[in-house]
């Protein structure tokens, strides 16, 4: 799939369990800095990943599991606030 997404001008870097911890954390940060368009994996982040760019979540995996089913769309359902919001409060109001 990455080299679909890079063959039609995204930028985008697979990992899976063969890829070295190392080479993995490397990509997360350039997703987070923005010199990757996306990232896909094989087994390796349908839970424990929060990367708050994550935008769109495809699943290219069958699962019969409604837990496993939410973490794997969790990645990009989680809000993301520009700077200067106040998240200390309940209506995490934005700067005057």
């Amino acid at each position: 799939m990455a080299t679909r997404y890079n063959e039609a001008g995204f930028r985008f870097a697979h990992m899976d369990g063969e890829t070295p911890r190392e080479i993995r954390a490397a990509r997360v940060r350039a997703f987070a800095a923005g010199q990757l368009d996306g990232m896909t994996n094989c087994g390796l982040y349908s839970e424990g990943l929060d990367s708050p760019g994550v935008a769109v979540t495809v699943l290219l995996r069958p699962t019969q599991s409604l837990a496993m089913y939410l973490q794997m769309c969790g990645r990009a359902l989680r809000p993301v606030y520009a700077d200067g919001f106040d998240l200390s409060t309940a209506e995490a109001a934005a700067p005057q």
